[in-house]
Formats: C-alpha cells, structure tokens, sequence
C-alpha cells in the first residue's frame, strides 16, 4: 500500500510517492516499563522497631520520575536524593507481618510491576536477671532485649561450695 500526505499509520515500514515539499515524521513511544526493587527489609526478616526504613532502587531507560510504597494498606510517596537510582520511606510498623509494596513510573507514564515483600516485627523488652549468692548464670541474657513470646534457655551455674536453691521469676522483678 501505497503512503500518501495526510495519513497515519503504526507499520514499521511505509513506502511512499516522493512529492515536493513532502515530510515524513517518524515517531516513537517509550514502551519499556521502569524497574524496582525492594532493598530492605528482605524476606522474613525480623526487626524490633516500631519504624522501618524501607529502602529500594529503581531504573529505567530514559528516566524514573516518581516511586511510591505501601505498608500495610496505606499508600505514600517516597524520598531520593539521586533521581531514584536509590530511595527510602520510614514506614510504621503494626507488631506481627508488615507487607511493603512498591512500584515506579517512568516519564511516559510506564508503571513497573509492584514489589512486594513480607517481614515481621516482633516486640521486645530489656530482662533483668539477678543472682543471690555466689553462683553465675550462663548464657547471662541480664540487659539483653529479648523478643516477646519467644523462649529462651539459661543454664544456672552454682560457685564452689554453693548448689542452686532456685529460680523464681514475676514481673518488674523476681
């Protein structure tokens, strides 16, 4: 078929009539969507604060204008300091799973896929562990956080001429 003044068409080839005056304008479209990743937290992973940093990148072949995350049902914006290449949002955590989702938009308006990763914060609480007598106790978690709910083992180890009486445990102290 033959490519005459004042036609549009999307082919990839047109043959044409040359005329005096006649312009041929080509134009293209940008079709490849941007990338994201979700950098932090990964899969899984456990954190014990109330606020996360989430943290990603993000590419494209002409330019990411825009990245937005979720946490938990609740859209925002995020910040960068380098056109996207890297970006961050502090996010609120709820105690149990948190799920981010994330995705990107380029100039042409491409949106990437959305990412999205699971991660669990768990709450914790300083312990205190006294010892009466002489004796120590192994592993020593006193000052540690530990993670509620979570069970943990301590070995109690009596001094010379000493023998466990016992443990007694109570909250805000034995």
């Amino acid at each position: 078929m033959l490519f005459r003044s004042g036609r549009t068409t999307n082919t990839l080839s047109v043959q044409f009539l040359m005329q005096s005056n006649l312009t041929l304008q080509v134009n293209f479209v940008d079709v490849a969507k941007p990338t994201l990743t979700i950098t932090a937290p990964t899969a899984n992973q456990r954190c014990s604060n109330a606020v996360f940093t989430v943290k990603g990148t993000a590419k494209d072949n002409t330019q990411v204008t825009g990245a937005w995350c979720q946490t938990n049902g609740v859209w925002g914006s995020v910040s960068t300091g380098n056109n996207w290449t890297n970006w961050t949002v502090d996010v609120a955590l709820v105690p149990g799973t948190n799920t981010v989702r994330a995705y990107a938009r380029d100039a042409a308006g491409n949106l990437s896929p959305t990412q999205s990763v699971s991660f669990v914060y768990v709450l914790s609480d300083q312990l205190v562990v006294q010892t009466n007598g002489n004796g120590t106790v192994s592993p020593n978690y006193n000052g540690r956080m530990l993670e509620i709910g979570q069970s943990y083992t301590m070995t109690a180890l009596p001094g010379r001429g000493f023998g466990l009486a016992n443990w007694t445990a109570g909250l805000g102290g034995p």
